[in-house]
């Protein structure tokens, strides 16, 4: 069987690959992030180029021999909101920040995905639309206080406590919106062997 690899240290991500039960390990590929979302103004480019970024280091470290028995997973995501990019807010009050202008209105999640082998580079992103409901701005203190989503793009965890600040989602994959669309993930795991039923 090939060796798979998530090309991330997300815990999010991490737990996501885990639902397939196949053996995986992590490694961090250190993409210089802040660089390209210089030089690309497209969200949807620009997260699809880090995803490929991100896989493509991990398989350039492989010796000739690894390089062919492993399929590596690479991965990114922005919250759009009104053409404006929002990124992880690290700190409460970007946080509160963050939510306070996403409240009552709808925003995009862009979610990328590469699957990089030696033979081949599988690339496709995944569009949410978030519809959050109206908030205070003592809600969102008390949301950001509970739930501590510093690490998170658009300052919300939706598997968690997030949920609550929504009025609707739309996706063809909820698991896009954590951060790793598993259901289009597994079906092209499952054509190069990676299949946890037949394992």
């Amino acid at each position: 069987m090939k060796k798979l690899v998530l090309a991330s240290t997300s815990p999010y991500r991490r737990a996501l690959l885990e639902q397939l039960r196949l053996p995986f390990e992590c490694a961090s590929s250190d993409v210089d992030e802040d660089i390209l979302k210089k030089e690309i103004a497209d969200p949807h480019e620009l997260t699809q180029v880090l995803a490929k970024q991100k896989a493509k280091v991990i398989f350039d470290s492989l010796t000739p021999d690894e390089q062919r028995e492993v399929v590596i997973i690479g991965g990114d995501q922005v919250s759009l909101h009104r053409g404006k990019v929002l990124g992880k807010p690290h700190t409460k009050e970007n946080a509160v920040k963050q939510l306070l202008t996403l409240q009552g209105d709808e925003h995009q999640l862009i979610s990328a995905t590469c699957v990089y082998t030696r033979d081949e580079v599988y690339e496709w992103s995944e569009t949410t639309t978030m519809k959050m409901r109206p908030l205070s701005k003592e809600q969102v203190q008390n949301y950001v206080e509970k739930d501590l989503p510093l690490d998170c793009a658009g300052s919300y965890k939706i598997e968690s406590l997030g949920i609550n600040l929504f009025d609707a989602i739309t996706c063809p994959d909820y698991t896009a919106i954590i951060g790793l669309p598993l259901i289009r993930l597994s079906s092209y795991l499952r054509k190069v062997g990676l299949d946890p039923l037949n394992n």
